[in-house]
């Protein structure tokens, strides 16, 4: 009953953090730990299922998406004023957060 309980409390984590806002890295960081420690916890039950699974990744990948996606935002507005530059060096940094995001979100793969 216990585990039941157990269970759906970290299913309802993994759902919860598909929509969660994202307002900086510190919300990246967080869900990556929350979904970590949810599927951990998870498996060690053996009741991991693959729906929760593929909500799981999608949610860590969105959040992975994030840093970069605010860079390349700027870069565009950059862009869009005439500062070629400076969205050129957004760019390039976006790239570096995206790989850097993917690698924390994903470290086996």
């Amino acid at each position: 009953m216990a585990e039941d309980a157990d269970v759906q409390w970290y299913e309802t984590i993994i759902l919860q953090s598909a929509n969660r806002q994202l307002h900086n890295a510190s919300s990246v960081k967080s869900i990556f730990g929350e979904v970590d420690k949810a599927v951990a916890i998870l498996n060690g039950f053996g009741r991991l299922r693959a729906e929760i699974q593929s909500v799981a990744h999608a949610s860590k990948y969105r959040a992975a998406q994030y840093r970069s996606q605010r860079k390349l935002d700027d870069a565009d507005a950059c862009s869009a004023s005439g500062n070629n530059g400076r969205a050129e060096k957004l760019r390039r940094e976006a790239a570096v957060l995206l790989a850097q995001d993917m690698k924390a979100a994903f470290p086996n793969e």
